[in-house]
């Protein structure tokens, strides 16, 4: 019993505060009456759970209870400092305040009395001896280490309702222990799952490439032929092609020549040159040779060729490029090297040549790649089918198992492997002494991996997921060295689930009831009083 006190101390004692403190709840009103604006009267009903109703003053007392422990709890944590100081004091009641909400209190006290009343229908109660036993092992009413009663008495005024609380709550507890026995079972079936869930085992990978495996040194140009001509080199040619898509496409280009003018009088001597292009005095060919102060291709008539984008200066480039065909710029364009009047000759749209156009200049290269993977996967057949290669044959391929890798049905990542999910992470569980290769490669890109199991990894072999301690201690998981963990789990679990399903029923059902109307009536006391 002086276990269940010690684990169930802030359940008890919350009851033992209201029933023998006598909370005042003078700053709202008289008990059973009403306030100075005559609207909240403390015999209201704010809830209802199952017939069981929460007055207005049971709020306010639950209310002024969590408030007062919030204040004492950073009182303590801040050395009493607040209590000399009031300012800082206010300072903590406007935030605690701003925490402490009458909607979360009403819904601790719904779900409190949802508990009780579970019980009940339960027809699980207290008796006399447990509730005595429960209250003088309590070291609140200790006097020299022994249970001294008029102690009791001092602190609390009104025993009767103070023990009926505590018979109370002693149910709902023992409500919990007999539900949670019950579901604690644990059939042979669960148990084989369990271990087969916590087992680990050793493994290692083999990833094997195309790439590990030579070139055949040539083919002819009737393999070549035949490979065109066979349907299913049409598969082979697509995925070669679409892997090297951009060495079959082109970008925009622009053929373009250009006239540089530089010095302090640079765009004036442009837009003089221009008029004159512009009026046929002079062809954009000629002004280039006489005016163009870039000497690389002024002789040439300013031609610089063909370029994409991402070639020449930014400025120069956005006006080349929106310039039509055969037309000149409309005003000197500036670059970081001058000024420059433009004159677009040609344009090539961004093209991309279709498969049938270079589906005879692709076979080779693609026939080449083929023979390498088949290689490959001959190679990988080989070993799935028990011929596993000695160190000397791998290492000729520049291939090698990996280092042991410790996995099982509850991770994730598979060493070098990475995720491993389906029909895939079934096959690996079930390989064994027996049965040590996957019979089949796993695809991961350009890669295939083959996985060996190399036996039952032991305790001290197995890394613990979770490095950090705190991490650890916030997220407790059952583990194969706490068998009765998972039995606990389990039952958790459908202890949760039964008051959650019944609690919601009851919520449809309307015999769990909140009025808006009291609590809003409550808000506004409580602002007017903090105000």
């Amino acid at each position: 019993m002086f276990d269940l006190i010690q684990k169930y101390k802030g359940f008890f004692l919350f009851i033992f505060v209201i029933s023998a403190a006598g909370l005042v709840i003078s700053m709202f009103s008289n008990p059973g009456g009403q306030n100075a604006g005559g609207q909240f009267s403390v015999s209201q009903i704010v809830a209802r759970v199952e017939g069981k109703e929460i007055t207005a003053q049971d709020l306010i007392r639950a209310y002024q209870f969590q408030r007062q422990n919030l204040m004492d709890e950073i009182e303590q944590r801040a050395g009493g400092e607040s209590s000399k100081n009031p300012e800082m004091r206010k300072y903590l009641e406007t935030l605690i305040d701003m925490r402490l909400t009458p909607d979360s209190v009403v819904q601790e006290l719904v779900q409190e009395n949802f508990v009780i009343r579970t019980a009940e229908k339960l027809g699980i109660q207290s008796s006399p001896e447990i509730i005595r036993d429960l209250i003088q092992n309590d070291t609140r009413f200790h006097k020299e280490g022994r249970f001294d009663p008029l102690l009791y008495k001092q602190k609390v005024t009104q025993t009767g309702l103070f023990e009926e609380d505590v018979g109370r709550r002693a149910a709902v507890y023992r409500m919990s222990e007999l539900f949670q026995a019950g579901l604690a079972y644990h059939s042979a079936s669960e148990r084989e799952l369990e271990k087969w869930l916590n087992q680990k085992s050793k493994y290692a990978v083999l990833t094997v490439s195309s790439k590990n495996f030579p070139e055949p040194k040539e083919v002819s140009q009737a393999q070549v032929d035949a490979f065109l001509a066979d349907t299913t080199s049409e598969g082979v040619l697509s995925e070669f092609y679409n892997r090297n898509l951009q060495r079959f496409s082109t970008n925009e280009e622009v053929k373009a020549r250009h006239i540089l003018f530089k010095g302090p009088n640079a765009k004036e001597e442009a837009k003089k040159i221009l008029a004159e292009i512009q009026g046929s005095k002079i062809k954009f060919e000629e002004a280039a040779l006489k005016y163009s102060q870039d000497p690389s291709n002024a002789s040439k008539g300013g031609d610089l060729g063909f370029f994409g984008r991402g070639v020449m200066d930014p400025g120069f480039e956005k006006a080349a490029f929106a310039i039509k065909l055969g037309e000149l710029s409309a005003e000197p364009v500036e670059s970081q090297f001058g000024f420059h009047l433009i004159q677009v000759d040609e344009k090539k749209e961004a093209k991309t040549r279709a498969l049938t156009e270079v589906k005879i200049e692709i076979a080779k290269e693609a026939l080449l790649e083929k023979l390498k993977k088949e290689n490959a996967l001959k190679f990988l057949s080989e070993i799935t089918a028990g011929n596993i290669p000695s160190a000397q044959e791998l290492k000729r391929l520049n291939l090698n198992w990996s280092e042991s890798v410790t996995w099982g049905a509850m991770d994730e990542n598979l060493g070098s492997l990475g995720s491993v999910s389906g029909e895939d992470r079934f096959e690996i569980l079930k390989l064994n002494a027996k049965k040590e290769i996957l019979p089949k490669y796993l695809t991961r890109g350009d890669s295939y991996h083959l996985v060996r199991w190399l036996g039952v990894a032991k305790e001290d072999e197995i890394a613990p997921k979770n490095s950090n301690p705190m991490l650890a201690a916030q997220q407790p998981s059952p583990s194969p060295s706490d068998p009765g963990a998972w039995e606990e789990a389990k039952a958790q679990s459908a202890y949760r689930y039964f008051l959650q399903t019944r609690f919601e029923a009851l919520e449809k059902s309307n015999k769990i009831f909140k009025s808006e109307k009291i609590l809003q009536q409550f808000r506004e006391v409580l602002k007017k009083n903090q105000g």
